[in-house]
């Protein structure tokens, strides 16, 4: 569930969306207790900035009294229709056509993962049907039936449209453990939204352990002070004065820039304007620390939590930069390489 709200998050700086009016996510399929509070609990989570997106979801039923009550409880970003994405009125309803996503979830404890593909992928198709420009994420139970999502025409990977297989997830996991064991570990804690409490009375590796699993990935804008730094220097600075872990950033390529890639730990590479930086920290508003940092104002700072937007006059600061927990997309290139 995690991956479809991290994946999500991903569409609001790589694929865009409506600058103007109310805006709304619709998802459906798998709709319980457990699937809806999953979802929200990562998707609203407090370590992430303020996302002014609604939640729409479908479903055929009506809600049990539990779900009712969890829907309740986030009346003013949550909202339930009772319909089907096979039915156009009812797409009509949610208002697809405006979204600026459609997610559509499995139910992982089915007995029989096909037909629960088959079932999804039909939904897809209603979905693409009605209005062919939708972005829509899918849970998938087995790889084999990601063939099938490419015969829909207008499912396109470069606009955003994306497929979660669960089974490819865990085993993907299970493999790279074996090469690097705890890996699953770290990664299922760096894409789960939690928070932490340390207590004195608990050992210090558990309070260490507890603080890593507080941690996310974020972007988050350089500031011009770190212009012309190599990337190795912005790291240690980034690392030292502002406690924060850089570990890649964007390079953007081509006459226009268009072209971009994730360059993780690059070698050699200079801090250019406005490039994003890949972080792991506690929470969005940490990450704002690169943004705000400035070297007039800020150099003789010990304490990083005083790093605040300045009045500067060399340092001309903008709102309307995106610092959102984040899975690198798939139609992104990145490269990787090793500081000798």
């Amino acid at each position: 569930m995690l991956c479809v709200c991290v994946c999500l998050c991903v569409g609001l700086i790589v694929w865009g969306w409506h600058e103007y009016g109310n805006r709304h996510i619709v998802v459906c399929g798998h709709i319980t207790y457990e699937s809806v509070s999953h979802f929200l609990k990562d998707f609203l989570h407090e370590d992430r900035e303020d996302v002014d997106v609604e939640v729409v979801f479908l479903h055929r039923k009506e809600p049990d009294l539990e779900l009712e009550g969890l829907l309740k409880r986030h009346y003013t970003t949550v909202e339930f229709f009772q319909g089907t994405m096979m039915n156009a009125v009812d797409l009509e309803r949610v208002k697809v056509h405006e979204a600026d996503a459609c997610l559509v979830l499995a139910n992982k404890y089915c007995q029989d993962p096909d037909a629960e593909d088959a079932a999804n992928i039909m939904r897809v198709i209603s979905i693409k049907n009605y209005s062919d420009d939708i972005r829509v994420i899918i849970q998938l139970m087995q790889y084999h039936n990601k063939a099938y999502l490419l015969n829909i025409p207008s499912w396109d990977w470069k606009q955003g449209d994306d497929v979660i297989c669960l089974a490819e997830l865990k085993l993907g996991f299970i493999a790279q453990s074996c090469l690097a064991p705890g890996f699953s570990t770290m990664m299922a804690n760096l894409f789960a939204m939690r928070s932490f409490k340390t207590s004195p009375d608990m050992q210090v590796w558990t309070n260490d352990y507890l603080r890593g699993t507080g941690m996310e990935m974020y972007t988050e804008t350089l500031s011009p002070s770190f212009i012309g730094m190599p990337f190795a220097q912005a790291t240690e600075l980034c690392f030292t004065k502002l406690k924060l872990l850089l570990l890649a950033i964007e390079i953007k390529g081509g006459e226009e820039g268009n072209d971009s890639k994730i360059s993780i730990n690059p070698r050699g590479a200079k801090i250019l304007a406005n490039t994003q930086g890949f972080f792991i920290a506690q929470s969005a508003d940490e990450v704002k620390r690169a943004w705000f940092y400035c070297k007039a104002c800020h150099d003789d700072i010990k304490d990083e939590t005083l790093i605040k937007k300045c009045k500067c006059k060399n340092c001309k600061y903008t709102l309307n930069r995106p610092s959102i927990s984040i899975l690198i997309p798939r139609n992104t290139v990145y490269r990787q390489e090793r500081l000798d």
